[in-house]
């Protein structure tokens, strides 16, 4: 090879930028190697070797985070107590951003914003400053971080599915939904089996250590999912078993179950999904209603049957005859051998009510202090995360962290009228895309893409309306998030555009790329 024709065939600034670039990445790398641990010397070559391979291929990102969607506390390398978590999840959906802004900026391709992704910007920018006047700083950046990582996980979604032929965009949401059905079809059957076979025997997470009811969870424990619930005084401390999976609490565990419910029915009846697709869907769909029993918790129960009512009524679920006769067969089963510690929390009839439910009492008496609260601080608010100033307004005041179990409200406590009104209209712009999506699909397709839409409908609304008992939204939601940047790219895609719907890239930095 003739060294010389092929340094004079490169251009001058080609080969000052690359001479550039190798010797200055080298003493980078040599300086950093001495004052890192080879462990994450090698983690940094495998993040730079993940970023070259997502820019090959784009869709590796998308199913990538859809996989990880429901392996919460199994992917985090910190405990949950600490001031700023670190998970794989997070440190995968930096990398997938990296990798799309740059291949946006290479191949000179729109980047896809739309309407909700700012609202959901500006109500971080509310939580942001509402830091600076508040008095719970740690609850703050738990719950900041945590809604800046939505931010991005919102703009990596909406751009790895959209694509130029709708066609194409529909295969890309399908892929998605099914890794994430597949990988909670796989969660819910590991929490089974620990439930019946593992920690759920041995007596779960010991709470002497941390309180699993407060959702902070240590590391050491990741693999466990059950703990001892003694929250219930009205049984008299009797300790009861509650399955979490692999998330930090039952709660948010059965939430994300509650979404999956109905993709797993649009699955079914999807006839793009077959043979040993198919039977793994409804696999997925009895370990995962089984495991709502599991979470032996109240709301997510009445919320399952909820949501199999908002299925129905919208049409993606039929009721046939032999649905009855299966469904009241398996009833008499699930009763046959449902665990004592279910029985005695879920299914007891008189621990629905005030005098005998301690969680029923305790957020009324929330619900009245928070408003109280409100009253006062109802302009700005007191801060994002802020889980002590309501307790001050209890009847009998009481130390410790708590918020109010009603994400509306929580928002108003939290950064105010404006920062709710904020919040209100971002969920209501994403409600209303889903319908306009719907609308259309409605006439232009067989009927299977627009039953996705009336899933992802169905699934916006359940957790809409299990917020008005929790702060759903300080959830890893990621799962509503997944299908929220379906949404906004589907919207994108069909025609409906709006002001920040697709942004052209003309730096000059991407014209010779």
């Amino acid at each position: 090879m003739n060294t010389s024709a092929v340094s004079t065939a490169l251009k001058p600034g080609t080969l000052a930028g690359a001479m550039a670039l190798g010797v200055g990445g080298g003493l980078l790398f040599a300086f950093g190697a001495q004052r890192i641990s080879p462990m994450a010397a090698v983690a940094g070559i495998a993040g730079i070797g993940f970023i070259l391979l997502l820019l090959r291929i784009p869709l590796l990102g998308l199913t990538v985070l859809a996989a990880m969607i429901p392996v919460e506390r199994f992917g985090r390398l910190t405990d949950d107590t600490a001031t700023f978590t670190i998970s794989i999840m997070r440190i995968l959906g930096m990398l997938v951003v990296f990798a799309i802004v740059a291949s946006h900026l290479r191949n000179r391709r729109p980047v896809i914003i739309g309407t909700p992704l700012v609202l959901w910007c500006v109500c971080v920018g509310f939580a942001l400053v509402s830091m600076t006047y508040s008095t719970d700083i740690e609850g703050g950046i738990a719950i900041a971080s945590g809604e800046f990582g939505n931010i991005l996980f919102l703009f990596a979604i909406a751009n790895l599915v959209y694509a130029d032929n709708i066609e194409e965009l529909l295969s890309r949401a399908r892929l998605a939904i099914l890794v994430w059905l597949v990988s909670s079809t796989m969660m819910a059957l590991y929490s089974i089996g620990d439930w019946h076979f593992g920690s759920g025997v041995a007596g779960g997470i010991p709470i002497n250590e941390v309180d699993p009811q407060a959702g902070a969870q240590l590391t050491k424990y990741r693999w466990a999912t059950v703990w001892q619930d003694t929250a219930e005084a009205s049984l008299g401390g009797l300790p009861l078993r509650r399955s979490m999976g692999p998330t930090s609490h039952a709660a948010v565990f059965g939430i994300n179950l509650l979404m999956s419910l109905p993709f797993f029915i649009y699955a079914l009846r999807s006839d793009r999904f077959r043979g040993a697709t198919r039977a793994l869907m409804a696999v997925g769909l009895m370990a995962s209603c089984y495991c709502i029993l599991l979470t032996n918790t109240r709301a997510v129960m009445v919320f399952a049957a909820l949501t199999m009512m908002l299925c129905v009524f919208w049409g993606l679920l039929q009721i046939r005859r032999w649905m009855i006769v299966g469904g009241f067969i398996g009833i008499v089963l699930v009763i046959a051998v449902m665990p004592a510690d279910v029985f005695n929390r879920a299914f007891d009839l008189s621990n629905y009510t005030v005098a005998n439910s301690e969680a029923i009492r305790v957020r009324l008496d929330y619900y009245q202090a928070g408003l109280r609260a409100i009253s006062d601080h109802w302009l700005a608010g007191v801060g994002v995360g802020n889980s002590h100033v309501m307790l001050e307004y209890l009847k009998n005041p009481i130390g410790g962290r708590s918020t109010m179990h009603n994400i509306y409200l929580q928002t108003a406590l939290d950064v105010g009228v404006f920062g709710l009104s904020v919040f209100l209209c971002f969920v209501g712009t994403l409600l209303l895309w889903a319908n306009r999506v719907a609308r259309v699909l409605r006439h232009v397709d067989d009927g299977d893409d627009y039953r996705l839409v009336v899933a992802i409908r169905v699934m916006m609304v359940i957790v809409l309306l299990f917020g008005l008992q929790v702060d759903v939204f300080f959830f890893p939601l990621k799962a509503w998030w997944l299908a929220a940047g379906i949404v906004i790219a589907l919207h994108v895609r069909l025609g409906r555009p709006d002001f920040t719907a697709a942004i052209p890239i003309n730096y000059p930095m991407a014209r010779n790329t």
